[in-house]
């Protein structure tokens, strides 16, 4: 128990006799198991309470993936195992192949020739398009002749 052996559980509760004395040792015996008792009850209740908080969170998740027109846990977990199952067993001619392939000799290719980079011209930005008609040329009425006086 606790990995204590008979010689130290004898000098410990030699200590607490000595500490609390002959008359006080029989109530402090009684006070412990009480506690010891509720501890377990409590236990108990809480794992009883998880149980049942369990059972109805998968019921609550049931009802919430109806309702949200989603699959249920119960039906992803058959859909999953039903996937497993419909897995094909690997054969082992499969994996003989596979091995023979990766052990199979790797050969180099030769190096492609250099071809010389040339930049690109940058491309010429095409003429706005406005959904206006361009407005005819105004007459050209001819120079005047400019003379010097």
């Amino acid at each position: 128990m606790f990995g204590l052996g008979a010689g130290e559980l004898i000098l410990i509760l030699v200590l607490v006799l000595l500490v609390f004395g002959p008359k006080k040792l029989p109530d402090l015996a009684k006070g412990i198991g009480k506690a010891l008792r509720e501890f377990r009850r409590a236990s108990t209740d809480l794992q009883a309470q998880v149980s049942v908080d369990n059972d109805l969170g998968d019921a609550v998740r049931e009802v919430q993936a109806a309702a949200s027109g989603m699959p249920s846990p119960a039906e992803l977990k058959a859909a999953q195992r039903a996937r497993e199952l419909a897995t094909p067993p690997v054969q082992p001619e499969q994996v003989q192949r596979a091995v023979t392939a990766a052990e199979a000799p790797v050969v180099a290719a030769e190096p492609a020739e250099e071809t010389p980079v040339v930049a690109a011209e940058p491309a010429k930005e095409a003429p706005a398009v406005t959904a206006e008609a361009p407005a005819p040329p105004a007459a050209a009425a001819p120079p005047k002749a400019v003379t010097e006086p």
